[in-house]
């Protein structure tokens, strides 16, 4: 009895191991059918060569044209504004701008030289306070008036006191507090100086093209004139930019169709769904039952008894 119920077991281990190299090996033959049935590889690269002609066909008709109508775009844009810019040369007021500008660097000078004086005057007190504090030590080592290393009092009508060394210091780092705000004070002013300084320096030097400009013979009216044709120039370029795109998209679509793209991508996208529904169909809980009763049978059947 013991041995007929060790048999069964061993048995029953044996086909479950042999279902599992079973199933891995129907899963692998399922792939390749799935494979076959929809040759979606084949399909892909079909799709992909035709693309490519066209693309080639494209660009052999349009690419010449289309990068010399975006030169002549580009050319014209350059044009425009450089008709601009030239307008707006002489329409500026130059005498004015550097007028302001002279006018915030003389101010900027009279803060600069006030800020240099408060500077000045910070270090004096900086240095008085500083011979203050060291006459007070100086003199807490003498006999007379001093006190010759002893213990000081805190106020004093007669000789050294504590208050007298905390007031000198209260002076001294009060100074060195206003000689930092005067430096970062001066520094701050120099660069809007120097700031001031490379502004008018730009506009006399824009005042200078101007001034060239007029020398051959432009004034506001022409520039007007010369900025209202650049900008017709530019509109007309665009336009036949887009327009020779639009006709390389016409082209482009008119082979496309001719070679039925369209009809080849939705058929793509069918075999992938019908793929990817026969491959789910092998993992349904039904197909994987039937699987093992048909297994466990041939199983059975070459089984010795």
């Amino acid at each position: 009895m013991m041995f007929k119920v060790i048999k069964r077991i061993g048995q029953r281990f044996r086909l479950e191991v042999a279902f599992i190299s079973h199933e891995r090996e129907a899963r692998r033959c399922n792939l390749i059918d799935a494979d076959s049935r929809f040759d979606i590889a084949g399909l892909k690269s079909k799709i992909a060569g035709i693309e490519k002609a066209i693309e080639g066909k494209v660009k052999a008709k349009f690419d010449h044209k289309v990068s010399e109508f975006s030169a002549r775009e580009g050319y014209a844009s350059s044009a425009l504004a450089i008709a601009k810019d030239n307008q707006c040369l002489l329409e500026r007021d130059f005498k004015a701008e550097l007028a302001r500008l002279y006018d915030v660097l003389e101010r900027l000078k009279r803060e600069l030289a006030e800020a240099y004086e408060e500077k000045s005057e910070a270090y004096e007190r900086l240095s008085s306070a500083k011979n203050s504090l060291d006459s007070w030590y100086a003199k807490s080592d003498r006999d007379f008036f001093g006190n010759k290393g002893k213990e000081l009092p805190k106020k004093a009508f007669f000789g050294q006191s504590l208050n007298d060394r905390d007031y000198y210091k209260s002076q001294r780092d009060s100074a060195a507090s206003d000689v930092s705000d005067a430096k970062s004070e001066i520094e701050k002013l120099r660069g809007r100086k120097a700031e001031v300084g490379a502004q008018i320096r730009s506009v006399k030097q824009d005042r200078a093209r101007m001034y060239e400009l007029r020398d051959r013979g432009l004034n506001r009216k022409i520039a007007a004139e010369n900025v209202g044709t650049c900008r017709t120039a530019l509109e007309a370029a665009t336009l036949e930019r887009r327009n020779i795109l639009r006709a390389q998209s016409s082209f482009a679509a008119e082979l496309a169709g001719y070679h039925q793209i369209t009809e080849l991508r939705d058929r793509l996208s069918a075999l992938i769904l019908e793929r990817k529904s026969f491959l789910e169909a092998f993992s349904t809980p039904e197909q994987k039952a039937k699987r093992r009763r048909d297994f466990e049978r041939l199983f059975n059947q070459n089984s010795p008894a």
